[in-house]
């Protein structure tokens, strides 16, 4: 039987590799499609293969917000809601035509509580 508080360094850890290779996969994805706009031909498929690249890039910016605060200081939960809503907007709201708004305020929470918000 496993300890719950001993499993949970081991498993902060394990999320921190997850999202380093997540984080690795879309710039290698950025990286072969900016790739296939160099050597695309027609302006169609250069901007068709360029609106991926910027999709990725927001994709790639949606993942860094949601990856759970490093260290054991308290942080801003309102701070962490605002980049993860402003992630999500440049990510796919903005192309979809919706609009965020938010209302916060402070609240200091550990990296782990602030994590699961996202």
């Amino acid at each position: 039987m496993s300890c719950p508080d001993r499993d949970r360094p081991q498993h902060g850890i394990l999320l921190r590799e997850l999202h380093h290779r997540v984080d690795k996969g879309i710039a290698s994805a950025i990286d072969l499609v900016s790739a296939a706009v160099i050597r695309a031909d027609g302006a169609e498929a250069k901007a068709a293969l360029s609106d991926v690249v910027e999709l990725l890039h927001g994709h790639a910016e949606l993942h860094r917000a949601l990856a759970m605060p490093d260290g054991d200081v308290l942080n801003d939960a309102a701070t962490y809601i605002r980049r993860l809503g402003c992630a999500m907007h440049q990510s796919f709201l903005d192309r979809m035509g919706i609009r965020l708004t938010l209302t916060t305020e402070s609240l200091p929470l550990q990296p782990e509580r602030c994590g699961r918000l996202g």
